[in-house]
């Protein structure tokens, strides 16, 4: 705190500028209606929840990709013709890095 100083109070934490939203989004929910198969994926950042199905492109924060498929626990996405897949319990960002690994 620098109150008496300046009197503006800062803050000695570093404020990333790598922050990616796909660190905040997850798969919230994996369902099928008579259209077929649906994805949700919800970010933290905005509030806002993203409707994908099959064979539609994704773009959040630094990830872009298709969907290849979506199942009862997973949804598969292709990125630059590298395949992988997230599950509820997984960030996007994490479930990209964890795919270009494998």
């Amino acid at each position: 705190r620098d109150i008496g100083v300046t009197g503006v109070q800062t803050c000695a934490l570093p404020i990333s500028k790598e922050f990616d939203v796909a660190s905040q989004s997850f798969v919230s929910a994996l369902l099928s209606d008579g259209k077929g198969p649906q994805a949700w994926i919800r970010s933290k950042t905005d509030g806002k929840t993203i409707y994908l199905r099959e064979g539609e492109k994704l773009k959040l924060g630094d990830i872009e990709g298709k969907v290849i498929s979506i199942g009862i626990n997973f949804m598969e996405i292709e990125t630059d013709g590298k395949r992988w897949t997230v599950g509820p319990d997984e960030s996007l960002a994490d479930a990209y890095k964890r795919g270009l690994e494998d």
